[in-house]
């Protein structure tokens, strides 16, 4: 689709829909009613259980401006790279379907971009997080206004509140939907999604763009609205491929750094991203109430993890500035010769947070 006289840039905004017809209107409304009109809207069902697909269909037709991909299901990561592929626009942005956008999202966005020269704009955005049935707003802020620094973009990504003297000013440049992406630029590098990754994929996927990209500009448009549901979201559902998933993540990320002149500079940052990754596999395998293996089973696997290399040193490092108290005193509980304190703050979580109430919690790709 060619961008019309005077209309600007055309924006592909590439939506990946996955189980959510309860807010799927709401975040295909507030993208065709963007003031800003120079949209193609690509919209990749990714095997929709419930009538996404259908309501899909439903708004193609009244908008020429949408197109629909029906697909199996594959995950996130291979329907964005499925959307990357059918964009035509100078820029791609993503929406995630549960989401929803400020109508002048994408205008203020337009206007950051300098005249030539940067591959990546980024915004910040508000994270709306739900907890035992209650809402709370807060702004991420992508970084302050201008061209950032590539070290600096690197370090962000890998840990969020790397650089941060306040907690609300944590950044999400680790994300895909607050961004303006160049297409070309993408597509020239062969920047894709790790489709096996069903967690993180975006960390790995914004490592790449930084470490490639030409120049990146951050603005402080804050006009998307991110849903973080805790009670239902991926962060606390079983999954038992995280083992692989994390030793996946690791195995990238090293031969990442691996090209990076200076490696050093980024060891504390990488030591937080693996005990990150630690702190998933024990929350949505290891100690999931889910988890059908024995619970010799599951201290045999987790004694294991805290001997791979990587793994001991996130432990045992003293790489804690940009990490929670209670992440402090989880990496000095992992320390101990037994699981058991484990087992139960993870349980004392789910507790907290009422997660599990009447629910069913299953793995699934989404």
């Amino acid at each position: 689709m060619p961008s019309e006289p005077g209309m600007g840039s055309l924006i592909s905004v590439i939506i990946p829909v996955y189980n959510v017809e309860p807010y799927i209107r709401q975040c295909l409304d507030s993208v065709v009613n963007q003031t800003y009109k120079n949209l193609e809207i690509i919209i990749v069902d990714d095997g929709s259980p419930d009538n996404c697909g259908a309501i899909c269909d439903e708004y193609a037709a009244k908008d020429k401006r949408i197109q629909v991909i029906h697909k199996a299901n594959g995950g996130v990561g291979a329907a964005r790279n499925d959307g990357i592929q059918a964009a035509a626009g100078e820029w791609i942005a993503f929406a995630d379907s549960d989401d929803w956008l400020e109508t002048n999202y994408f205008e203020q966005m337009v206007d950051s971009v300098p005249s030539n020269g940067v591959d990546v704009i980024c915004a910040s955005g508000h994270i709306i997080e739900k907890r035992s049935g209650a809402e709370t707003a807060r702004i991420f802020y992508a970084y302050d206004e201008g061209i950032v620094n590539r070290q600096t973009l690197i370090k962000k990504t890998l840990v969020p509140g790397y650089g941060v003297m306040e907690q609300h000013r944590w950044s999400c440049l680790s994300v895909s939907w607050n961004k303006l992406y160049r297409c070309s630029f993408l597509k020239k590098e062969h920047i894709e999604y790790d489709i096996v990754l069903q967690a993180f994929e975006d960390v790995l996927f914004n490592l790449h763009v930084f470490e490639r990209a030409a120049a990146v500009v951050a603005c402080e448009c804050t006009g998307y609205h991110y849903r973080d549901n805790v009670e239902t979201s991926a962060r606390h559902r079983f999954n038992p491929n995280w083992p692989c998933m994390r030793k996946r993540f690791i195995d990238i990320m090293t031969e990442f750094m691996s090209r990076q002149s200076d490696q050093e500079a980024y060891r504390a940052e990488i030591l937080i991203r693996v005990f990150m990754l630690i702190k998933a596999n024990l929350r949505c395998c290891y100690f999931h109430p889910s988890n059908p293996k024995s619970y010799s089973e599951i201290v045999t696997e987790f004694r294991a993890m805290k001997r791979e290399p990587l793994c001991h040193a996130a432990i045992w490092g003293r790489e804690n500035a940009h990490l929670k108290k209670v992440d402090v005193l989880l990496k000095h509980a992992l320390r101990l010769p037994f699981a058991w304190p484990i087992k139960l703050c993870f349980r004392f979580e789910r507790a907290v947070n009422g997660i599990g109430k009447g629910q069913k919690n299953v793995a699934r790709i989404d």
